[in-house]
C-alpha cells in the first residue's frame, strides 16, 4: 500500500501514530506544518512535512520523569512529597 502525498487529518493522525483528538491539538502548535487547502472545507497535510516534523521531535530518555525523581528525593529527606489534599494536614 502506498501512502498518498496529501493526507487528511485522519490519515495524518494514523501516520504519526496518534489519535485524531491529539492530532487536532498538534495542529494548533505554531511549529506544526500548515495544511494545504483543496477547497473551502478540505485541508490536507503534506506527508513529507509531517515526517520531517516527527523526525525533529526530541528523543525520549528512558530515565524516570523529573517529578518522580524530585518526589523520591523529598521522601528520602523526610519532606512531604505532595501538599496535603484539600488543604488538610498530613
Amino acid at each position: 500500500m502506498t501512502i498518498p502525498f496529501l493526507l487528511s487529518a485522519q490519515q495524518a493522525a494514523e501516520l504519526l501514530g496518534v489519535s485524531l483528538r491529539t492530532y487536532r491539538d498538534l495542529i494548533k502548535q505554531p511549529d506544526f506544518p500548515a495544511p494545504r487547502s483543496l477547497g473551502p472545507r478540505s485541508n490536507r497535510w503534506v506527508r513529507t512535512e509531517l515526517e520531517a516534523y516527527a523526525a525533529a521531535l526530541p528523543s525520549v530518555r528512558h530515565g524516570e520523569p523529573p517529578q518522580l525523581s524530585a518526589a523520591r528525593l523529598a521522601k528520602a529527606a523526610g519532606r512531604p512529597v505532595a501538599p496535603p489534599p484539600f488543604g488538610g494536614q498530613l
